[in-house]
């Protein structure tokens, strides 16, 4: 049989796309299209897991815009519906001189299948103004 720790792994990835919540994005003049891909280091034991992420988003000229990010992911230890609350800090407008290091916060949900996970995830990011509404698959 196999036990739960080898059931969830150690790593995970997932891979999103989504669009801009609220009002805050109309200030900026931008519609909050982007992609989103992750990797999650997550040993079973522990609530807490690190995660790096890379953005891509695009503005309503469309300029394009990338980001990394490093996040602390605290999950709740619930079987099939795994809610989850996520922070963290990066660089935005990576590769460029101008690039600038700012914060990120939200919080999501993953519901897992016999083959992947659905997530859906909010989360406010200071640097671009904008707070993201991402849904995708992971594994």
């Amino acid at each position: 049989p196999v036990s739960r720790a080898q059931a969830q792994g150690l790593l995970s990835a997932g891979v999103g796309v989504g669009g801009a919540v609220g009002g805050r994005h109309r200030d900026s003049g931008q519609n909050g299209r982007h992609g989103s891909a992750y990797v999650l280091l997550h040993v079973p034991v522990f609530p807490i897991g690190l995660r790096v992420d890379g953005l891509l988003t695009k503005s309503a000229t469309d300029k394009t815009m990338t980001a990394v990010l490093a996040d602390a992911v605290y999950t709740l230890p619930i079987p099939v519906v795994q809610p989850y609350a996520l922070a963290g800090y990066g660089k935005y407008d990576f590769g460029k001189d101008d690039a600038k290091s700012g914060w990120n916060a939200g919080v999501g949900v993953r519901v897992r299948t016999s083959i992947v996970a659905i997530y859906a995830e909010a989360r406010r990011h200071q640097r671009i103004g904008r707070d993201l509404l991402t849904i995708g698959i992971s594994r």
